[in-house]
């Protein structure tokens, strides 16, 4: 996470395309990583730079050491 924060303009230049590219798929129903990566896909295919008030938050680890950079997210 680190370094994709550090890389944050090429990772933000190629994403959209990366997520439009693949088909993801989970054998888990209502799988929140699905949710999550969808949630991507609308706001680079609708070029918005702020995300709504409710995320899928589930896939945060409040306890990871080091601590999650909250700048990052």
């Amino acid at each position: 996470m680190t370094e994709a924060a550090e890389q944050y303009a090429t990772v933000n230049k190629y994403a959209g395309a990366f997520l439009q590219a693949f088909s993801f798929q989970s054998a888990r129903r209502h799988d929140p990583l699905l949710a999550a990566i969808s949630l991507l896909e609308r706001l680079y295919a609708e070029k918005r730079r702020t995300l709504p008030d409710r995320v899928p938050v589930i896939l945060v680890d409040v306890h990871s050491d080091p601590p999650m950079d909250a700048e990052a997210w």
